[in-house]
């Protein structure tokens, strides 16, 4: 490929967003924001299909904890070639996608074709650095959410990309996550909980299968705390001339070719060093909804250096979590079992601080893979 691939993912809410933005002010950097979600989800259902599992359309990203079918999509990801043949080219939903954050992309991603799945994204990260004139052998890439369980796939295909995994505290993502104040508009918390901590279980196995140098997981609030060390770091990762100014004022643009200003419930955020962005889920984050991110991703929490509230809570949880069940939410991947779920991670924490060994088929539903219960362990003092 002229430009190698750079795939910049997160969770929703985790400032994904920010990051590829300050990356794009790099010369030698361009990362389309989000215009490639649907040809994801394609990518996911043609592995999936090509492993016998049938899914349903329009079926949710999953994170593996919630049935033995999600993890055989997972495995069928994760173990997948993307020499997969393609599902019919999303090219429609890709041009409206790309209307919202790209849409100087909508045309070329229209009107995209390919026979497997390779050739989509091939084309698709080609016109990416075409239309936005990336220059000759620069990176050229996407930041998607959900993309995290296409990273083997996608290293396999492409031996010279690389892949940006934000990590912001989950207890800032959930009250960003609820603060876009319309439910019909956020995720199921226990499922944004989750889907936090897949991507979690994700590094840990990317690292355990010798991918760890191809990986940069980059911690938001190192961003926007002291923006310098964090993004002289990134370039760094990239091997492009060290620049820490990159989310300088005026240096980060929108969609729109305008000053960037920062996808956040809280309003609009102008670029630069932002300290307060790390700690607004401490007078914004109710105590129930607290209990149940610290109860679901604590233990990946302290291993990350985070400082936990207090003792595990599963009471309070479990109320916010029934407080939750009659809500309407945008997605969720639970069981709809709010005392099932809340026993589910009870049992889970137990598993972290015993020292024996483990029915395997009780850690893959409970950690997705024996790597990241393994990575827990090592974490405890």
């Amino acid at each position: 490929m002229g430009h190698p691939p750079l795939i910049v993912t997160g969770p929703a809410r985790s400032g994904t967003t920010l990051v590829a933005r300050a990356l794009s002010a790099h010369p030698d950097v361009e990362v389309a924001v989000d215009p490639l979600l649907p040809l994801v989800r394609a990518t996911r259902d043609a592995l999936a299909a090509a492993a016998g599992i049938d899914l349903p359309a329009g079926t949710p990203f999953l994170d593996g904890y919630a049935s033995e079918r999600d993890r055989a999509v997972l495995d069928a990801v994760w173990r997948g070639d993307l020499g997969v043949a393609a599902q019919a080219p999303p090219g429609e939903a890709l041009a409206a996608r790309a209307a919202h954050e790209a849409p100087d992309l909508a045309p070329v991603l229209a009107t995209l074709r390919g026979v497997t799945a390779r050739e989509l994204w091939e084309s698709a990260l080609a016109g990416i650095a075409r239309v936005r004139a990336a220059p000759a052998g620069s990176w050229a890439g996407t930041k998607e959410v959900w993309a995290a369980p296409l990273i083997p796939a996608m290293a396999r295909a492409w031996p010279e990309a690389r892949f940006v995994l934000v990590r912001r505290d989950p207890r800032a993502v959930a009250a960003s996550n609820l603060g876009v104040g319309d439910p019909s508009q956020a995720g199921h918390p226990l499922s944004a909980a989750r889907a936090w901590r897949a991507q979690e279980a994700i590094v840990a196995r990317l690292r355990g299968e010798g991918l760890g140098d191809r990986i940069h997981v980059l911690a938001f609030e190192a961003l926007v705390v002291d923006p310098g060390p964090a993004l002289a770091a990134l370039c760094d990762f990239l091997g492009v001339e060290e620049d820490r100014g990159l989310l300088d004022a005026g240096r980060a643009r929108g969609a729109d070719g305008a000053p960037f200003a920062a996808n956040t419930s809280h309003g609009a955020v102008a670029p630069g060093a932002r300290p307060e962005l790390s700690e607004r889920w401490r007078t914004t984050l109710d105590p129930g909804a607290l209990a149940l991110v610290e109860l679901v991703c604590g233990s990946e929490m302290e291993a990350a250096g985070m400082t936990l509230s207090g003792p595990a809570d599963p009471q309070s949880a479990l109320a916010r979590l029934h407080d939750d069940e009659a809500r309407d939410w945008s997605w969720r991947t639970d069981r709809r079992d709010p005392e099932a779920d809340i026993a589910d991670e009870v049992a889970r924490r137990a598993l972290i601080t015993g020292s024996g060994p483990a029915d395997g088929a009780e850690v893959r539903r409970r950690f997705l893979w024996p790597e990241a219960l393994s990575a827990l362990r090592a974490a405890r003092p």
